[in-house]
């Protein structure tokens, strides 16, 4: 037997033949949050012998300590969501916020289930025999422990455990190893009844303990004290709401690019329902079908269902062990839909399932069989068929606050049908349709190009550009120009002005004829007193940063990085616009005023960080990769 850990964020192992375990237990849970504490329970009511390590003071994670009251996204149904609904009944009963509420009422459900809970108790190894996890390592009030299971499961949200135990994983985007930006949740007081505010106040690394406290401090230190309503704060919530971890490398993955390419698992443990909801406003910078998505087509807040293997949660070669919480086997982009509640209390179900199923046959959680796991989450209605949705325009007001009427969204096959779409300000549809028809549709819209029509004309070179052809690079090229300020309506959010729609477009056309008009924006003094970059309704001075601008410069960067990439011959002169651009930080200032500390500030410096990024690998001879 060896005993595996972590030192500065590398697994490592060393013997411990002589380890005697302090006690057995069937199933440890190390993490009580969301997915764990559930999972706890369930496992508990089946009569396991459960240990329950939380470092924390209480169970619940984000959705009680971390003042998430709401099931913002995720569908309902099965058993882990019916117990947490459980637990919110009785916390309604409560004198107290339903958040701190929970942190009462599943404590009670898990002691009255006899689960074994040790606040203020980590996991800081695991012991292993071969592939096999058979214990932990716990620090606890009491001193260091050792625990021995038949199974362990990972609910740390952060993968901590599974990092010790040596498995593979993920972490950031591809394009500079940065996570989305981190929550402070603040409770506050509504027309004398207490709720919840998010404020996104920074990046973080969760597997770094220093820099996470360093990330923590600042963040409560520039907690927006320019906005009226923080005269109202009760107190900031004692967890972050970190929206970005790391992820596993699991026996099955979820991805985007086989989600939107039609490639479904065929075992799937439950359906998730949710948009690509990435915070940040850095979005150049984000994979390019995430870019495609969001920026290209204007449908970054549309909701979609998506088919969870449940084998997100069984480690690529690690036995012994599940990882049931946010740090499943999924992508960058399918994160940020699956981490929502409900999608933690059907992981939770998933699991304890399996468990139940692997421990009773003495198999692998990676053999247990589909049908019979399947059978057991579908009579729970964990997985129901009715939840697989499609992609939907949904939520409760629209872009301007006016009430939404949902509705499902079917894609357009006839390339015939793709002008009525493209005459309005809401053309995402037929433009996320020309990039799936492909060359098929490149004639009608060629057509297109020459219509009266302003909206037509423009948004046909959009989905001309999405599907791969430069038929319409002039028309986009118009659109910088003038810094088309027109913002597309398809989004109750996100919606995108179409100057930054056409950057980005010539950007993954690679464009070389726009190099000189993107340098402009980049290095000009004078763009930023443009009209279009005016303080209103939508982006008010008081943040003290000027996104509109911002995305202008952030997509221009992110443009001529790909035309870089294409055209070797062009580095030079980006080189040369990019030490213009950013050489004396000038740039920042007429981005923000907001503290060093900020998120903003990080935003911004990032861009010089990016293309110095660039620039380097273009002189050892390397592409950058979005």
């Amino acid at each position: 037997m060896k005993l595996s850990y972590l030192y500065e964020k590398n697994a490592c192992t060393r013997d411990a033949q002589d380890t005697v375990f302090c006690d057995n237990y069937d199933v440890i849970i190390c993490g009580l949050g969301t997915a764990g504490s559930i999972a706890a329970a369930l496992l508990a009511e089946k009569g396991y012998s459960v240990l329950g390590l939380e470092a924390f003071n209480c169970a619940g994670g984000i959705s009680s300590a971390g003042g998430i009251e709401i099931h913002y996204f995720g569908l309902p149904g099965g058993r882990g969501h019916a117990l947490a609904l459980e637990a919110d009944r009785r916390a309604a009963e409560l004198p107290v916020p339903l958040a701190d509420g929970r942190r009462i009422t599943l404590e009670d459900i898990l002691l009255e289930r006899g689960v074994k809970v040790c606040y203020g108790s980590a996991a800081v190894g695991v012991y292993m025999e071969g592939n096999r996890a058979v214990g932990v390592r716990a620090a606890m009030p009491e001193g260091v422990r050792a625990f021995g299971c038949r199974m362990l499961f990972d609910c740390t949200a952060e993968g901590h455990v599974a990092r010790m135990a040596g498995c593979r994983g993920h972490f950031g985007r591809t394009s500079d190893g940065l996570a989305q930006p981190f929550t402070s949740v603040v409770s506050m007081t509504f027309g004398g009844t207490v709720g919840y505010i998010n404020l996104d106040t920074g990046r973080l690394d969760p597997r770094d303990g220093r820099a996470m406290s360093a990330a923590v401090i600042n963040g409560r230190a520039t907690e927006r004290p320019e906005y009226p309503w923080m005269r109202k704060v009760i107190r900031p919530m004692p967890l972050p709401g970190i929206r970005e971890g790391w992820r596993l490398a699991a026996a099955e993955m979820l991805t985007a690019e086989d989600f939107f390419a039609g490639r479904y698992t065929a075992e799937p443990g439950y359906y998730s329902y949710s948009d690509i909801d990435k915070h940040g406003e850095d979005v150049a910078f984000e994979s390019e079908l995430r870019g495609d998505w969001k920026v290209g087509a204007n449908v970054g807040a549309w909701n979609f269902s998506v088919s969870v293997p449940w084998k997100v949660i069984v480690p690529e070669w690690v036995d012994g062990l599940a990882v049931v919480c946010r740090a499943v086997g999924v992508d960058r982009e399918m994160a940020s839909c699956v981490r929502m509640l409900p999608d933690m209390y059907k992981l939770a179900e998933i699991a304890s399932e399996a468990a139940d199923i692997a421990l009773s046959r003495g198999c692998r959680l990676r053999d247990v069989p589909y049908m019979e796991l399947s059978a057991s989450l579908t009579a729970s209605g964990c997985l129901d068929p009715a939840h697989d949705k499609g992609v939907w325009i949904d939520g409760k007001v629209d872009c301007d606050g006016k009430p939404l009427r949902p509705c499902r969204i079917q894609w357009i096959t006839d390339p015939e049908k793709l002008a009525e779409h493209l005459a309005t300000l809401c053309p995402g549809i037929a433009i996320w349709s020309a990039k799936k028809m492909g060359e098929s549709c490149v004639p009608v819209l060629r057509e297109l190009l020459v219509s009266a029509d302003e909206n037509t004309r423009k948004h046909a070179a959009f989905a001309l550009a999405s599907a791969g052809s430069v038929a319409g690079a002039d028309i986009l090229r118009e659109m910088v120009a003038v810094r088309d300020a027109v913002m597309l309506r398809d989004c109750r959010k996100y919606n995108q002005h179409r100057g930054v729609m056409a950057i980005y477009h010539l950007g993954r056309l690679a464009d070389a004829e726009s190099v000189e008009m993107l340098g402009e924006i980049l290095t000009d003094p004078g763009e930023a007193e443009r009209e279009i970059y005016a303080p209103n309704e939508r982006y008010p001075a008081l943040r003290g940063f000027n996104v509109l601008y911002f995305h202008f410069m952030a997509q221009s960067t992110a443009a001529l990085i790909r035309i870089g990439n294409a055209h070797e011959s062009l580095r030079a002169r980006i080189a040369e616009i990019f030490r213009k651009a950013f050489a004396d930080g000038t740039y920042a200032v007429r981005l923000t005023n907001r503290p060093p500390v900020s998120v903003e500030a990080n935003y911004v410096m990032n861009l010089k960080s990016i293309a110095e990024k660039a620039v380097s690998g273009w002189e050892a001879g390397t592409e950058f990769v979005f």
